[in-house]
């Protein structure tokens, strides 16, 4: 059992006791055991009591209130609780350019599937009874599917070329795990790296090299403490390689090439540049870096033979400035073709931009949402004519939207 804790932004909120299990680390129900609430950094110490009951003690010198304790008593306690079904509300609605379908989940990651036709996002423990899981979503109806538990708190997500294996990072272990497709499988984990002073790292991105769906790169990142990044792994049948990219400054993010032999990285965090990383066969040795190339977006992608790093094209392999996309703040290189997919600038309607990798010409503006707040939003391209925006933000008052996923199609996207 568990201390449920109270919203950032309220000085006092509604105290809850979480019911979870050890093993999945599954939350199977929130109780309210105090209301209209705490104050924010209350003193509290749970001990359990009599069958259906624990006591909540609040010693003297905490945060103003007085000592006291409070006997909660609930039939949910006599046992394990069985949680509802995780049930997601979906909203359609239309926009001049084409329908949006409005998923109000709440997600970290979203990748596409191809030869599925399904997209996976991970859920994070937080979600009562389908917490730590991976959703399996319609991109035609948005109907939403669960996964079993895969670990505690999945994130960043990649799916293989081939579409064998998707790979989640679980920042509540550090580790990251190989999953099976469609089956989520569990084929195996790996422990990122521990440092003696910054602790446990965590996924915060993940590349799978198109060649072979048994090697991926991880970037990684401290859990706590600044600065974060904690250099780029390459994993080989989910074995840490020895060579490893520096620590402090590197690549938030990153992408190999088509042939698996080269990553590149982008730093979106202090000391802004774009990487050329050699894949070797013990691991990843940067050989040019290429300072304040690259922005503070969150794209990362290859075009043909240009990286796509917010929203500037660079040519490879010496990694020089080929130009940018106007009016754009992240771009994305199509699945086939010389084509980008991009979000305009944030600020009135959300508009994707369909713009050229070649020449920089935008070919189309279309609005998918009327209005948008200044939300952190991801693109994700999927089936013909459709395209997923994410909204992970963990921020939910404005300007900023709850979690979300709208699936918006056009006869006009690619």
């Amino acid at each position: 059992m568990c201390g449920g804790g109270v919203p950032r932004q309220r000085q006092t909120g509604q105290a809850r006791l979480l019911i979870a299990d050890p093993g999945t680390f599954v939350i199977k129900a929130s109780l309210l055991y105090y209301a209209p609430g705490e104050p924010l950094g209350e003193s509290r110490r749970l001990v359990e009591g009599p069958a259906g009951q624990v006591a909540i003690g609040y010693p003297t010198g905490g945060s103003g209130s007085l000592s006291k304790i409070r006997l909660f008593s609930s039939p949910q306690l006599l046992g394990s609780p069985t949680p509802p079904a995780a049930s997601w509300p979906i909203t359609a609605s239309s926009t001049p350019d084409g329908q949006a379908l409005d998923i109000g989940i709440v997600h970290n990651s979203l990748v596409y599937d191809s030869t599925r036709n399904v997209y996976y996002a991970s859920v994070p423990g937080s979600v009562i009874g389908s917490g730590n899981s991976i959703a399996t979503i319609d991109p035609a109806t948005g109907q939403v599917t669960h996964s079993a538990p895969v670990g505690s708190e999945p994130n960043a997500l990649a799916i293989a070329a081939d579409a064998s294996v998707l790979y989640a990072g679980l920042d509540g272990s550090g580790d990251v795990v190989k999953l099976a497709l469609p089956s989520m499988a569990d084929l195996g984990r790996v422990k990122l790296v521990t440092d003696s002073f910054f602790g446990q790292t965590r996924a915060e991105t993940i590349a799978v090299s198109p060649a072979d769906a048994t090697v991926a790169a991880v970037s990684m990142a401290w859990v706590g403490g600044s600065p974060r990044h904690a250099g780029v792994a390459l994993l080989r049948d989910l074995v840490m390689q020895p060579k490893r990219t520096q620590v402090h400054t590197g690549s938030n993010l990153v992408v190999f090439d088509t042939a698996g032999a080269i990553l590149y990285g982008q730093n979106t965090e202090g000391e802004l540049g774009l990487r050329r990383i050699q894949v070797l066969a013990d691991g990843l040795v940067e050989d040019l870096v290429v300072q304040g190339a690259s922005g503070p977006g969150t794209a990362l992608s290859l075009a043909g033979a240009r990286v796509v790093t917010g929203s500037s094209l660079f040519d490879t392999p010496a990694l020089t400035l080929a130009g940018q996309i106007s009016g754009t703040s992240d771009c994305w290189a199509q699945r086939s073709g010389e084509q980008l997919l991009c979000l305009g600038t944030s600020g009135g309607p959300g508009r994707v931009l369909i713009a050229s990798s070649t020449t920089f010409v935008i070919g189309a503006s279309l609005v998918y949402a009327t209005s948008e707040p200044g939300a952190p939003r991801r693109l994700v391209q999927g089936p013909a004519n459709r395209i997923a925006l994410s909204y992970s933000s963990p921020f939910f008052s404005p300007p900023f939207s709850p979690p979300k996923i709208r699936l918006f199609s056009s006869a006009q996207l690619p």
